[in-house]
């Protein structure tokens, strides 16, 4: 497999298994990139750049983006909106 794909959403946990109550290994940001190793149904397993490895929500993840930043964000929680205005979630500092 092997393809790079980016975090699209606030905060994304990575786990041991494809369940949601398998054993929490790691976390991931908005924007971070990761690798992908292995599907299965609506799970894929990824490699983090910091080395973990485990299973997110396929609908957790999409395209590498392709973006330059405009903003700073200097405030705990921002507010997180697409280009076509549509709300995405919160982002932490």
């Amino acid at each position: 497999m092997g393809n790079k794909l980016t975090v699209i959403k606030p905060v994304v946990d990575v786990r041991a298994g494809i369940s949601d109550r398998s054993e929490h290994v790691n976390q991931l940001l908005y924007g971070e990139a990761v690798i992908l190793i292995g599907k299965r149904g609506s799970r894929l397993k990824v490699k983090c750049a910091d080395g973990y490895e485990g299973w997110v929500r396929a609908d957790h993840l999409g395209a590498v983006m392709d973006v330059s930043y405009s903003h700073i964000v200097d405030v705990p929680v921002a507010t997180l909106f697409d280009v076509d205005g549509r709300f995405v979630g919160r982002l932490s500092f």
